[in-house]
């Protein structure tokens, strides 16, 4: 019997309408409460908060993921009252299917201060218009060798993400932080990734994010990809085993994974499965979420992010807990 501690996902999101009813319905089931950031979307995702969701929406129109979600962080203590905290993106999903799983594993690794997950990349199993209507995914076996972090409040308050929560930042790092080095243990666990559900997704996906972002990125992946097709290879129809290549390989840095290795597999798992029904209630309560105000970016936001990230730790969190706060009405806004 595993004792009650509480679990709680922050995630942030933009227009991500394919995916949160299934990121919802799926984490609902494992996690106590989930804290969404609603990064200047075309809807008002404040319209999907219950007592177990809880919904921020930035007023911040420039892609810096970071700062919103160390805003929450820094300034919204329920969060420091969890057990442990993942820091999600919206298209990965914890290896649980129950409060019960998810405790086990509190338990077991808690001696640890931060723990990271190693990404098991997948894709819907045959056509898709959302993540909700896969009835099974491929995800290989294989982990990447990208991980995230997940936190272990009780001791390891003071965190800070950076680079998307793939390594941590301890604000206790200095001369008796080096003493006790808090670096991540590997679990046993992988995190269930999604990046994409098609390769046509994956072309909107790099059409919608800033190039520097996502695009860069994505590019340095496919070298190889690059070579065989030219430059132009995302206006072309790759064949299979090339795609498959490009999923296990996503943001992968140098661990090439050689999908025409024999000891290399996908596998087929049905995530989702006995959520259709709840995934079906998140897509009405999305469907009927007001259309939200999008600001535009300004040139004060711009500076203020430039001047942030210049400074050192504690100065990045005072910089934060001066000029950013959240609303009553759960705005995250620049003090002006």
């Amino acid at each position: 019997m595993f004792s009650n501690k509480k679990s709680c996902i922050v995630v942030q999101t933009k227009n991500s309408r394919q995916y949160i009813p299934a990121f919802l319905a799926y984490h609902l089931r494992c996690v106590d409460k989930i804290f969404l950031i609603d990064h200047n979307s075309d809807k008002d995702y404040r319209g999907l908060a219950t007592d177990r969701v809880s919904v921020f929406r930035s007023r911040m129109a420039i892609f810096a993921s970071d700062v919103n979600i160390n805003s929450v962080l820094s300034n919204f203590a329920e969060i420091r009252g969890f057990d442990w905290v993942f820091v999600l993106d919206i298209d990965e999903f914890l290896p649980f299917s129950s409060l019960s799983e998810t405790r086990e594993f509190m338990e077991r690794h808690a001696d640890k201060s931060v723990v990271s997950l190693h990404w098991r990349n997948g894709v819907p199993v045959g056509t898709v218009a959302n993540l909700t209507d896969a009835a099974a995914l491929s995800f290989q076996r294989e982990p990447s060798g990208t991980s995230k972090m997940a936190y272990n409040t009780r001791l390891f308050r003071n965190f800070l993400i950076t680079e998307g929560n793939h390594r941590p930042l301890n604000l206790n790092w200095g001369v008796l932080g080096k003493l006790r080095k808090r670096f991540p243990q590997d679990t046993s666990y992988s995190i269930f990734h999604v990046p994409f559900l098609s390769f046509r997704n994956l072309r909107d996906k790099i059409r919608i994010c800033p190039p520097k972002d996502f695009a860069q990125k994505i590019n340095m992946t496919a070298r190889p990809l690059v070579e065989k097709y030219g430059q132009n290879w995302l206006d072309k129809e790759i064949d299979t085993a090339d795609f498959t290549w490009l999923v296990a390989n996503y943001r992968n840095g140098c661990n090439v994974i050689d999908v025409r290795s024999p000891n290399f597999s996908m596998e087929e798992v049905r995530l989702f499965r006995g959520l259709k029904q709840n995934m079906d209630v998140w897509e009405a309560q999305l469907d009927a979420c007001p259309r939200g105000e999008v600001v535009p970016g300004t040139p004060a936001e711009a500076d203020f992010v430039n001047r942030l990230r210049k400074k050192k730790k504690w100065g990045y969190v005072t910089t934060i807990r001066r000029c950013m706060r959240i609303t009553d009405d759960n705005c995250i806004v620049l003090n002006t």
